[in-house]
């Protein structure tokens, strides 16, 4: 071991590179969740994407800069010292990146003239494969150059990725919304796994007694339901959800939305609560503003269990 690569060598280059890492999967992770959000796939099942951006976006904001901080470090080190550059720690971090990056790139080639032969070769498919080969393909020309010692100016290379990042860091306040929009989805998710909750509880009601209960009320007050918990009141606003009873075998229940739940999005809603299949259900698209879900139960599928047991 040469007298540079001094435990400051190896700790700088050590997070350098793990911050490294860090960012890249989580620019890769972002833009594929941004993907999934411009071009969902409707054959599967939603998955709540603004978590994972909001992560990811978390991990970047922190691991950046130290990035940065460490890569600057280490050139200031070099500049000093032009040994620094053939510490073996380096070399042996930078070769294994290389190995990594050029796998991967092998990797999302294979699957990318696989899934061509197989048919299955969808926009979103490609344009993800297309986001890792890039990502992952300029890691590798980096750090080839930066071995060859073709690097020289890194303070064009440290503008030119931060535009990068914040232009993506950007993106999601455009894609998916600010923070605060985001905190209003997350609280009309709440909302409709209320709602599903208690359309639950209602169609039980009606399976023991064979009428629907006058109110939430009574139906939560009841010693012969099973009593899980669920929330009747909006969690923003504390003000009791709207149950109505229709007819017989009909009702509806109402809230008050923040933001628009389309098609598409309303499929992640309910992932807690299975959903009785009752005609109007389990469909929760919504917009802003009361919206009502009229439910109407099937006798059929649901018959009362008192005649069950007779």
């Amino acid at each position: 071991m040469s007298k540079y690569s001094t435990p400051k060598n190896v700790f700088f280059h050590l997070l350098m590179m793990s911050m490294m890492y860090a960012m890249v999967i989580s620019f890769v992770a972002l833009w594929f969740a941004y993907l999934d959000v411009l071009f969902p796939d409707q054959l599967s099942y939603y998955v709540d994407r603004s978590y994972t951006i909001r992560w990811s976006s978390a991990v970047m904001l922190v691991s950046f800069p130290v990035f940065l901080l460490m890569n600057a470090a280490i050139g200031k080190d070099m500049k000093k010292h032009s040994e620094v550059k053939e510490s073996g720690v380096r070399r042996w971090l930078v070769y294994l990146t290389l190995f990594i990056a050029a796998i991967t790139m092998i990797i999302d080639l294979m699957r990318l003239v696989f899934n061509f032969y197989n048919g299955d070769l969808t926009l979103l498919f490609a344009l993800k494969s297309l986001v890792l080969l890039v990502v992952m393909g300029l890691v590798f020309l980096y750090y080839m150059r930066d071995m060859v010692g073709k690097i020289k100016r890194n303070r064009v290379y440290a503008v030119g990725l931060s535009i990068v990042v914040l232009s993506s860091l950007v993106a999601g306040f455009l894609i998916v919304g600010s923070p605060a929009h985001q905190r209003k989805v997350r609280f009309d998710i709440q909302r409709v796994n209320d709602l599903s909750a208690i359309q639950e509880e209602v169609v039980a009601y009606w399976e023991m007694k064979e009428v629907l209960p006058e109110s939430l009320e009574v139906m939560k007050n009841d010693v012969t339901m099973m009593g899980y918990y669920y929330s009747t009141v909006d969690p923003v606003t504390e003000v009791p959800y709207e149950y109505n009873v229709i007819s017989n075998l009909s009702f509806e229940l109402c809230a008050e939305f923040e933001t628009e739940g389309d098609a598409h999005n309303v499929k992640r809603y309910g992932d807690r609560y299975f959903y009785r299949d009752v005609e109007g259900g389990p469909t929760w698209e919504h917009g802003v503003g009361r919206t009502c879900f009229e439910r109407t139960i099937d006798p059929d599928l649901y018959p009362n269990l008192e005649v069950l047991k007779d």
